[in-house]
């Protein structure tokens, strides 16, 4: 049974010269309360990132003028190509979304570090139906491949071909770009945190049947992510095999646990879309 719910709408805004936080949750009877200085993201116990391995790992912001909005999290998987969650998109396609990367303790308006997404490709078969209501669960098939101009870093992403079947008892890490407290505010390094990968049970198997759980590492506090973790890479061994989709309390446990969306079933899919969209250039591979 699911016994906790927590429906998420994360809007962070920050000033250039001054921080704003404007953190709203939308909650509704179901949800419990927090206090504003309990730390909440990443419910593995993460801390901050400062190792330029992951230089890789991007935010997706909105930006009007100086007033950067934290949306999802990313991984470039090339110089030109994002890896996120489909949910984070979906009915937005029409919006101006920007990759920010390097300094995220630097507004992207400062240091320049950002770059605009130009097209978003959310895959055919996303199912953009909640698992159970009201809920912080997303849809069956919750990946998506974003075209973003040039971003040059010494290494990509690399994702990992493990068939999602034999991912269970995998040690992950994970990288996401929401803060660990309300009062973190914008202007912070990332957080990283570990988990091992596990079945989600039967139920959330045949709502979405690539579905996978992650359990904490420490499991003494009921934590949950934030929207601006959902997209963020699962990592194994320093390869990406699954991208952050959901929030899931385990059956007949008081565990929570972050659900992903392993890669393994779309590598082709997403090399798909990339040879063809480079069709549409020039003939070569982008």
């Amino acid at each position: 049974m699911l016994t906790l719910f927590l429906t998420v709408c994360f809007f962070t805004n920050v000033i250039i010269g001054n921080t704003t936080v404007n953190n709203e949750l939308v909650r509704d009877k179901y949800t419990y309360k927090k206090d504003k200085d309990t730390s909440f993201a990443l419910d593995f116990h993460s801390h901050d990132l400062n190792d330029a391995e992951y230089a890789f790992v991007v935010t997706l912001i909105l930006l009007k003028d100086t007033v950067v909005t934290t949306h999802c999290t990313g991984s470039l998987i090339h110089k030109n190509w994002v890896l996120s969650s489909a949910h984070c998109f979906y009915d937005l396609q029409d919006m101006k979304f920007y990759a920010w990367y390097g300094n995220y303790t630097v507004s992207p308006v400062v240091s320049q570090q950002y770059s605009e997404v130009g097209k978003i490709f959310i895959h055919p078969e996303f199912m953009n139906s909640a698992f159970t209501e009201p809920g912080y669960f997303f849809g069956d098939h919750d990946i998506s491949l974003l075209r973003v101009g040039r971003i040059i870093l010494p290494k990509y992403g690399r994702m990992a071909s493990i068939d999602h079947s034999k991912m269970h008892g995998l040690h992950v890490k994970y990288i996401g770009g929401a803060p660990k407290r309300w009062s973190d505010g914008e202007l912070r390094p990332l957080q990283i945190a570990e988990g091992v990968v596990i079945g989600c049970g039967m139920a959330m198997t045949r709502w979405a049947k690539y579905a996978l759980c992650v359990t904490p590492k420490c499991s003494i506090k009921f934590h949950q992510p934030l929207h601006g973790d959902m997209g963020g890479p699962f990592l194994y061994e320093g390869r990406i095999v699954g991208v952050m989709s959901l929030s899931y309390q385990i059956p007949k446990t008081l565990q929570s646990s972050n659900g992903l969306t392993p890669i393994s079933p779309y590598i082709v899919w997403i090399e798909k879309i990339r040879e063809s969209f480079a069709k549409k250039l020039n003939g070569t591979k982008t």
